[in-house]
């Protein structure tokens, strides 16, 4: 297949579409060369090779493009090429752009974020269409969004951890949660989260309110709440929410990647040759995320439920890694896909072991444990039920203002779905109380989920006389 190295023109407008504007470069050109000799370094080499098998795989002709000298290292949509004294337009071709600071290549920092972008490329590629988000919250791990944007960025944010590991690369002196200096910083904090967290299986818990009246406005209350890492083990996410976390999502997949059955389970030769490669030539991480990329291949990116739909797809396509994927995932998430109800178990159990009394905590292992045994059998007969716990999606536009990017001024209304809204969430619906807010969220646990608009707006209409 044909792979490009061009660099960034600007924008140009084409057929009334704004397509990113690049020139190709000759492979004698020194930026060339210095691209190329960047990506041998394992920690992009691994992923640029896979993306490579996935294009063959998908039989995909177009071409595999890379654009240096842009702003921001991501993934984007639209190019027009100047290839020689052609221009060729591609209006719909996902590509690769990337900041280059070619003084010091090294501190542009493509290494590290590599892996992270190209896999929304796979993704794009695959038919996932980045529009399906409706949420406009800012995107950061530790908040609650849609499962589009959760399950995207969640897949990227695990590889990150995927490319250290094969840099040898250990971020083990990142801080956790320092609110002394500069590592206070939101993007530091969200950079050691997405290793320590993810690692730590944190995001299925939900986070400590934080105290209402310490903030001037709702976007600021908005913007502590949803960057909070004060989690709380005995309050649980439902299943909606954990499928709406990208941290939720991550931690899944790192599991999922650090296991060393699923590495080591090769398939026959046939299964490898539409990747254009053979058993022989692969390591076991390598198999392993062919066979990811072959269950992700295999679902449609445009439903809601894509994450427990890639789940079940893997089990099917790899019988013998069944169970264990199955085990897998009611591990990371508590059996909250299948009931919220079940949370409930894992909740005493922290609430248990915090008390201290040996005899009440065995007691509450052994009732969990006896639960996992008995649901995962029940599961592996009937797939379909990891999907009992989760709600539809009903979003509503609210009359408070956030700000989607926090360094940005620009405001926008706020839209939430009620069925993952947390209590800091209602409070942006006019007139609208925490203990109101409260008595919301407790509603529809009871009821599994609102089943609709309508009788959500009847409770708060009921409870307080509200206007929605």
């Amino acid at each position: 297949m044909k792979i490009i190295i061009a660099e960034a023109i600007g924008f140009k407008e084409v057929n009334e579409k704004q397509l990113l504007h690049a020139r190709r470069l000759d492979q004698s050109n020194e930026k060339y060369i210095k691209i190329i000799d960047l990506f041998k370094k394992k920690e992009i080499s691994f992923f640029y090779e896979l993306g490579i098998m996935l294009n063959h795989y998908i039989n995909k002709d177009k071409p595999l493009v890379f654009v240096t000298d842009w702003t921001d290292p991501t993934e984007m949509v639209g190019l027009l090429l100047e290839d020689g004294k052609d221009d060729i337009v591609y209006p719909d071709l996902g590509f690769l752009a990337f900041y280059t600071d070619w003084n010091d290549l090294e501190n542009s920092g493509i290494e590290k974020i590599f892996s992270h972008e190209f896999s929304h490329l796979w993704l794009y590629n695959l038919g996932y269409d980045f529009e399906l988000s409706p949420s406009n919250k800012f995107h950061t791990i530790t908040a609650i969004t849609d499962p589009f944007m959760a399950f995207s960025e969640g897949f990227a944010e695990h590889l990150e951890i995927v490319s250290s590991d094969l840099s040898h690369h250990q971020e083990n002196n990142l801080p956790f949660d320092s609110g002394f200096d500069i590592e206070s910083w939101l993007s530091y904090r969200d950079s050691a989260l997405r290793m320590h967290a993810v690692k730590n299986n944190r995001f299925i818990y939900l986070t400590a309110h934080p105290k209402i009246d310490t903030y001037k406005t709702y976007a600021e209350l908005h913007m502590a709440h949803i960057t909070s890492s004060c989690f709380t083990p005995e309050h649980i996410k439902n299943g909606s929410q954990m499928m709406a976390s990208e941290g939720v999502i991550a931690s899944f997949f790192y599991y999922f990647y650090k296991d060393e059955f699923f590495k080591n389970q090769y398939q026959d030769e046939l299964f490898y040759q539409p990747f254009g490669t053979q058993k022989a030539a692969l390591d076991a991480i390598s198999n392993h995320y062919l066979k990811i990329l072959f269950a992700l291949s295999k679902i449609d990116l445009t439903k809601e439920t894509l994450m427990v739909d890639f789940v079940m797809t893997y089990a099917n396509a790899f019988p013998n890694e069944k169970e264990k994927i199955f085990e897998l995932f009611l591990r990371i998430t508590h059996f909250a896909t299948v009931d919220e109800a079940y949370i409930s178990k894992f909740e005493n159990l922290y609430l248990t072991g915090k008390q201290g009394n040996p005899d009440a905590f065995k007691e509450a292992l052994m009732s969990v444990r006896t639960f996992r045994k008995e649901t995962l059998s029940k599961i592996i007969e009937n797939p379909e039920m990891l999907k009992n716990g989760l709600y539809q999606s009903i979003w509503i536009t609210t009359n408070q203002y956030i700000k989607p990017v926090p360094w940005d001024d620009k405001m926008s209304v706020y839209k939430i779905d009620i069925n993952t809204a947390t209590a800091i969430d209602l409070l942006a619906l006019p007139h609208m109380d925490i203990l109101t807010a409260e008595k919301g969220v407790s509603l529809r646990k009871s009821l599994k989920g609102f089943e609709s608009l309508d009788q959500f707006i009847n409770f708060i209409s009921t409870d307080k006389n509200l206007n929605v």
